[in-house]
């Protein structure tokens, strides 16, 4: 293989593994848990049909939608949090003497791990500052 094809390459599976990535950081982070009955070939167990569904009542039209202005805050404040706690752990990981001469490949696997915490901090933090801006 030439160096263009190589290059390719490492670019798409990079591309697919942040993208498996972010599909089951989505997934783990969600409220809702998925049905774990996955049957023999993968797929969902069809419901049988003697017993009623678990039906959720739709939302009252009453309750108040929530402003636009403190959903975008929510989310600017998390990504804020997420990029400042980035930038203070790395900065200590590649930086600090005694950490200088660890091999990059452990500092970069405890910065991946790190962020497996900081996510949800940020999030919470995102979620806390749309509560107070909605109670405003």
């Amino acid at each position: 293989m030439d160096k263009q094809t190589r290059l390719a390459l490492l670019v798409l599976v990079i591309a697919y593994a942040a993208w498996r990535f972010v599909r089951y950081m989505r997934l783990g982070l969600s409220r809702s848990r998925r049905p774990s009955n996955l049957g023999v070939a993968g797929g969902m167990v069809p419901q049988d049909s003697g017993r009623p569904p678990n039906l959720v009542p739709p939302p009252s039209g009453s309750a108040a939608q929530t402003p636009v202005f403190a959903r975008i805050a929510g989310v600017i404040v998390a990504i804020g949090v997420w990029l400042a706690i980035n930038a203070l752990l790395w900065y200590c990981l590649l930086e600090l003497p005694p950490l200088k001469s660890l091999p990059p490949v452990i500092l970069g696997v405890a910065g991946i791990f790190a962020n497996f915490y900081v996510i949800p901090l940020a999030r919470r933090a995102g979620t806390r500052s749309r509560q107070r801006i909605e109670a405003a």
